[in-house]
């Protein structure tokens, strides 16, 4: 399978949030819609990368450089097409692209059930707690 992964372009919007929907990841359409993407694709500090597989959209990933830290925000992997090494692709790809910008880490806020993929990808865990409020 081979997988070429690209920029974020406003006509992936659509499938995205397809690709969020069908797994789970649609919790918050105001932050997550394909308006949301376009307008995190426009910021200078965001990375936003789509994977392809033979030409169609198989998943994406999106997080942001503030400077001095990088936070990888979401990750989402077509359901038909997971466990083909797509989203181990985007997350190396996105690390190497903040590694670029100037960051010398990258976090990630996760689901503890999805603890054992991220630390597949060698980050550990760290002693927080999230909080959230809205504006």
């Amino acid at each position: 399978m081979v997988i070429k992964l690209r920029d974020f372009i406003e006509s992936d919007g659509d499938i995205l949030e397809s690709i969020l929907i069908e797994n789970g990841q649609f919790d918050y359409p105001e932050v997550e819609d394909k308006h949301s993407m376009k307008r995190v694709s426009q910021c200078d500090g965001a990375v936003f990368i789509v994977a392809e597989v033979e030409g169609k959209v198989a998943g994406f990933t999106k997080g942001f450089y503030d400077g001095s830290r990088a936070q990888i925000q979401l990750v989402s992997v077509s359901h038909t097409l997971k466990s083909n090494g797509i989203g181990t692709k985007l997350i190396e790809e996105l690390v190497k692209r903040f590694k670029l910008k100037g960051a010398s880490t990258v976090s990630v806020l996760n689901l503890e059930k999805t603890s054992v993929f991220w630390r597949k990808q060698g980050f550990e865990k760290l002693p927080v707690h999230m909080m959230l409020r809205s504006t």
